[in-house]
């Protein structure tokens, strides 16, 4: 119970950053410095709010940036 609990407040964590603007795009370095979690941990985080279409990812030059997917209904 105490895992599903934890996995939650890192998802929390990233989702928390679009608080202030919900059309906001942040890359990976960005999501994890100002969430307080690891490189890799972010990743992972990012890829299951992927997966389950709350983000939505868009390549620019090197960088992939992350943002709200405002159509998925879960995300309203």
């Amino acid at each position: 119970m105490i895992h599903m609990y934890q996995k939650g407040n890192k998802e929390l964590a990233v989702l928390a950053l679009y608080l202030g603007d919900y059309s906001a795009k942040f890359y990976l370095r960005e999501i994890s410095k100002a969430s307080g979690l690891t490189l890799r941990t972010t990743q992972r985080v990012l890829t299951e709010l992927e997966k389950a279409r709350i983000l939505k990812p868009q390549v620019r030059g090197k960088n992939k940036y992350f943002y709200l997917n405002l159509e998925n209904i879960e995300t309203k």
